[in-house]
């Protein structure tokens, strides 16, 4: 398997802790968030390559820390830093549009992980690998949530009694479900090609969620239920969040 690493945001919400940082690369109980979904993912042992996609502003910071990494962390990681050429976010391309960017750059016919570069997850990866192994279909994970208020800020996912997905909608005004799904999907090689046919028919480009909309209807797509917390690293509050919880794990 490959891993794709959406990271090519701006933090503009984080204000000054973004300036000079991107938020996959802020410290989160001594490690960068995007090394902690390394470590989750480690388990996984048919990954070969990480991917992580940046943006014309961050991608020197990300090339620091990849030698930072590889020189007194973790060696054995096998990784390539791709620079989607955006300076703002007035001309980025959109998480779907970087994950285009990546299948035009390089080519592997593998099963592809896809998740945010901020956020951190508190489940096993390895139990949701083995579903979508055991599926052999494309799936997401669904996370139950019964405040409404936070469901309008996230994408909401309908299922059926199999946990097949029926309906998928990004921050919904009214949510049809309680399950919210946090943007890290499994997505079988044959699936990939048809990211070209959803930007080509003019579909949003940004948020994955979109994607995922778009997909259930053209093929069969299943959602995992993860037992553990997911971590979205959005603003200043829920970074300061993170820190306390994973300073208490130490």
């Amino acid at each position: 398997m490959k891993v794709i690493v959406l990271a090519a945001g701006y933090g503009t919400r984080m204000g000054e802790l973004t300036k000079n940082t991107p938020k996959p690369l802020l410290p989160v109980g001594g490690k960068a968030i995007v090394e902690h979904l390394f470590e989750k993912l480690t388990p996984i042992e048919s990954i070969t390559h990480y991917y992580i996609i940046s943006n014309g502003k961050f991608y020197q910071s990300f090339k620091e820390w990849e030698l930072d990494f590889h020189a007194n962390r973790n060696g054995h990681i096998t990784l390539d830093i791709l620079n989607d050429h955006s300076t703002c976010n007035e001309n980025r391309l959109g998480a779907i549009g970087d994950i285009q960017l990546v299948l035009n750059t390089v080519s592997f016919q593998d099963d592809v992980i896809i998740t945010a570069g901020d956020n951190l997850y508190d489940f096993d990866l390895l139990e949701y690998y083995r579903f979508f192994q055991k599926k052999n279909c494309d799936c997401i994970a669904v996370i139950p949530i019964h405040e409404p208020e936070k469901l309008k800020r996230t994408g909401v996912v309908e299922v059926d009694s199999d946990f097949r997905v029926i309906g998928f909608e990004e921050k919904p005004a009214e949510p049809k479900s309680n399950f919210a799904c946090p943007p890290i999907y499994f997505f079988k090689q044959a699936t990939l090609g048809l990211v070209k046919d959803y930007l080509k028919s003019g579909n949003n480009p940004d948020a994955p969620g979109h994607f995922i909309s778009w997909l259930h209807k053209q093929r069969p797509v299943y959602a995992y239920q993860i037992k553990g917390q997911r971590y979205d690293v959005g603003n200043p509050e829920t970074y300061q969040k993170v820190n306390e919880i994973y300073a208490s794990k130490k």
